[in-house]
Order: C-alpha cells, then sequence, then structure tokens
C-alpha cells in the first residue's frame, strides 16, 4: 500500500508543482509527514488506516480556502479517527 500511495503522491506532486512551484515545502513536508504516518505501522495490511487518513485530510483541505496540508493540529480529529486504533 504504502508504495502505491508514493508512486500516485509523486505523479500528484508534479502535476501540481507545475502549476504551483511555490507549494514544494508544502508538499515535501505533507510527504514527510505521511510517510511517518505509514511506519508507525508494522503490518502492511494496516496501511489503509493511513490511506483514509489522507484522502480525509486532502478533502477537508480541498473544501476550505485556508488550510495547508501542513496544519496538522486542524487534522486531530481525522488522525484520531484513522490512526488511532
Amino acid at each position: 500500500m504504502h508504495g502505491e500511495w508514493a508512486i500516485t503522491f509523486a505523479a500528484a506532486k508534479a502535476a501540481v508543482l507545475f502549476i504551483y512551484s511555490h507549494q514544494i515545502r508544502e508538499l515535501a513536508d505533507y510527504e514527510r509527514f505521511i510517510i511517518r504516518q505509514f511506519t508507525a505501522f508494522v503490518n502492511p495490511s494496516q496501511h489503509i488506516h493511513v490511506i483514509l487518513l489522507d484522502k480525509a485530510i486532502c478533502l477537508q483541505v480541498a473544501r476550505s480556502n485556508n488550510i495547508l496540508l501542513t496544519r496538522y493540529d486542524r487534522f486531530g480529529d481525522l488522525i484520531t479517527h484513522h490512526v488511532v486504533i
């Protein structure tokens, strides 16, 4: 699951940075955050929790005009719901 996410994220990041090159730091920081979430789960079958967290964060950011992907303090409820088992 992590490998598939990494491939997909790399493609999405390239597309976003083509238009919004100023977001390179935000995307790099968010990528490191999600990778740390993957490493928290030893069992790869649990990686679905990280995938769902990523999806939920991206949806919340997309629906807002004032939240960055790196505002982890705004995602406490999502992290608790998807990752805390």
